[in-house]
């Protein structure tokens, strides 16, 4: 018997949701949300909610309620086993939250300006973490943009699509796909010059 293999129905309190998988090399994890400003994160191998905390305060979702509807969301592991979650909701901003691991809650960490949210480990090791809007700017930033730790610029490239972006998926080889009306794109990037060079576009296209 695999707990893993319950219907999502049963764990989520509502449609829609998303959902995406914890980094792996952790217990299996999974995140879901929706329209109630609400993300839960699931154990998947013993069927039990793990975790629940709000995207924003109370407060800012009375002002404007488009902040707590989440449309696409995303992980990566940060030092000591800690969680990075990215949330993008409806009101253009991906949001970063760190779960608190002994108890219920999360501390809201950094926003950027975009529609979509992916996450990579590129050959050189490092975790970055891409958006893109719907107007087609792609940007890849360090994971320290949205932890509020580390020095200097945290962007390391963008890239303009002039098409709206959707979703973001990684694959190997430095290679994110790209989701748009037109299909889908591939841009595959230069880790080494990411490094070494100010934000530029240190990228190729490869349709």
């Amino acid at each position: 018997c695999c707990w893993a293999a319950r219907p999502w129905s049963e764990w989520s309190a509502r449609p829609p949701s998303s959902m995406c998988r914890y980094p792996a090399g952790l217990r299996p994890l999974a995140l879901t949300g929706g329209l109630d400003n609400r993300v839960n994160v699931w154990d998947l191998r013993h069927g039990t909610r793990r975790n629940r905390f709000r995207i924003v305060p109370p407060w800012a979702l009375l002002l404007r309620s488009s902040r707590g509807q989440a449309h696409a969301m995303r992980a990566m592991t940060l030092d000591g086993g800690k969680i990075l979650a990215l949330v993008a909701t409806s009101d253009g901003l991906v949001r970063g939250l760190e779960p608190h691991r002994l108890a219920w809650g999360a501390r809201r960490t950094a926003a950027v300006p975009a529609h979509a949210v992916g996450t990579a480990t590129l050959s050189n090791r490092r975790a970055v973490v891409v958006t893109a809007t719907y107007d087609g700017v792609v940007q890849v930033w360090k994971r320290e943009a949205f932890t509020r730790h580390g020095d200097g610029s945290p962007l390391l490239c963008e890239v303009n699509l002039e098409v709206p972006v959707t979703d973001i998926s990684a694959t190997e080889r430095d290679t994110v796909v790209l989701a748009t009306p037109n299909g889908l794109t591939a841009i595959r990037f230069d880790a080494g010059l990411l490094e070494t060079h100010s934000p530029a576009r240190h990228a190729d296209i490869v349709r």
